[in-house]
C-alpha cells in the first residue's frame, strides 16, 4: 500500500530541514514543525499524493525540507521537497505536485519558510 494513501495509518507529521530522518536519532535533524491534528494530516497527505502528470526530471539536488510521516514512533515514509513543486520519495521517481502553492501555504501557516530569505 502507498504510504500516502488514506488507508495507511499516520498519527504525526514532522517537517525537518534536509532529509534522512531516523526515528532512533530524532534529535539529529533540525525539527521545523510537528503536526498531530488528524484533519491537517489528511490535508497534507492529499497534497503530497496529488502529483501532476509525470514529466521527466533530472534533479541534481537534495531536498531542502522533508515531511516525515510517522505512526507513533514508526517511520511510515519521508517525502523530500525539491525546488519548483517537485518531491521525492524512496518509492518513486521525482514527482511534480499538482498544487505546490497549496503545500507552500500550509508550510507557511506553520511558520516554515519554503523560499530563501
Amino acid at each position: 500500500m502507498d504510504a500516502l494513501s488514506p488507508g495507511t495509518q499516520v498519527s504525526e507529521l514532522r517537517v525537518i530541514a534536509g532529509s534522512g530522518y531516523d526515528p532512533r536519532h530524532r534529535e539529529a535533524n533540525l525539527l521545523l514543525h510537528v503536526e498531530r491534528d488528524p484533519g491537517s494530516i489528511a490535508t497534507v497527505r492529499h497534497l503530497l499524493a496529488a502529483a501532476a502528470p509525470w514529466r521527466p526530471s533530472a534533479w541534481m539536488q537534495e531536498p531542502s525540507l522533508s515531511i516525515v510521516l510517522l505512526d507513533g514512533r514508526r517511520l511510515v515514509d519521508e517525502v523530500g521537497l525539491l525546488g519548483d513543486g517537485w518531491l521525492r520519495t524512496a518509492h518513486s521517481d521525482d514527482l511534480r505536485l499538482a498544487d505546490p502553492d497549496a503545500l507552500d501555504a500550509w508550510l507557511t501557516s506553520c511558520g516554515v519558510r519554503t523560499q530563501p530569505a
